[in-house]
């Protein structure tokens, strides 16, 4: 029990002093940081229209899903180099939750939230213990933007918790690449392959504290959006 306080204790000072050490000095850069993607899904939607809006801008992804590709100036949270860049970067994208060794005061950090709610969020999820929901909801109100793609999020995440900021609603870098990937779909349906079986997979994340209640392939909103 002594030896855990102790470790509890260093790591709080940890904590403090390299979130002491982010306002030292911040670069001109866009960090975006992923805790669960690696270079896919949220995280590669994010840095390919970041890339896509400033050309050049030194625009990197901080990870602790590392697997190196040709395609991302990528590195892992958990070397040097990558501890380095998110420390000192002055703009911050996330879709899940920022570095808790960054000052969020003294950056400018953009939330674009990757759930939906299909999942218990917050408050309502049990897997999440009371202090990673305190730094949440500590996150939440430090952001400079919160931007969601529908009203529906955005309501469980107000309530979840207990945002008290403004939350956007509007497109996303991953909406934009499923309208994208839709259009796709499109042309494919056109060319010569229309004929041809095409297979479409929704695979949601399913957690254990969560009592599946509605399902989204029956939804006419999703079915629409597929079919159009």
């Amino acid at each position: 029990m002594r030896s855990n306080k102790i470790f509890q204790y260093f790591r709080y000072l940890v904590l403090k002093t390299l979130r002491w050490t982010s306002r030292i000095y911040s670069k001109d850069s866009i960090c975006i940081y992923d805790t669960i993607f690696g270079y896919s899904s949220h995280t590669k939607a994010c840095y390919e229209i970041f890339r896509l809006i400033y050309p050049k801008k030194d625009i990197f992804i901080v990870t602790k899903k590392y697997k190196a590709t040709p395609d991302a100036n990528i590195y892992s949270l958990y070397s040097l180099s990558g501890l380095w860049h998110a420390l000192f970067c002055n703009n911050i994208v996330v879709t899940v939750s920022a570095p808790r060794f960054l000052d969020l005061k003294h950056r400018f950090v953009i939330q674009f939230w990757h759930g939906t709610p299909m999942k218990k969020m917050g408050k309502y999820d049990k897997s999440i213990t009371k202090s990673v929901l305190k730094e949440m909801r500590y996150q939440f109100e430090n952001y400079d933007r919160i931007i969601v793609s529908d009203l529906i999020t955005k309501s469980s995440l107000i309530d979840g918790f207990s945002v008290r900021r403004e939350i956007q609603v509007s497109e996303t870098p991953y909406s934009l690449s499923l309208l994208k990937l839709r259009s796709t779909f499109n042309s494919i349906k056109k060319s010569k392959l229309a004929n041809d079986q095409i297979i479409l997979l929704y695979a949601p994340t399913f957690r254990t504290s969560k009592c599946r209640e509605w399902d989204l392939g029956l939804e006419k909103k999703f079915q629409s959006f597929c079919i159009k």
